[in-house]
């Protein structure tokens, strides 16, 4: 019983702390302006293949 507990709370901590990340990481991408930090630091994929980026 004893692993398994430590189990269960090393995998909810875990999701905890994913969650958290992900959640900063998209506020920090919200506060970049019109287009965003990825676009300001030229990280801007090109899902079509066109050659042509989104950022304004």
């Amino acid at each position: 019983m004893n692993r398994l507990m430590k189990v269960v709370v090393w995998t909810i901590g875990i999701t905890f702390g994913l969650f958290f990340l992900a959640i900063s990481l998209m506020f920090l991408e919200a506060t970049g302006g019109h287009d965003g930090w990825l676009c300001e630091w030229g990280i801007d994929t090109d899902g079509a293949g066109t050659l042509t980026s989104g950022c304004g």
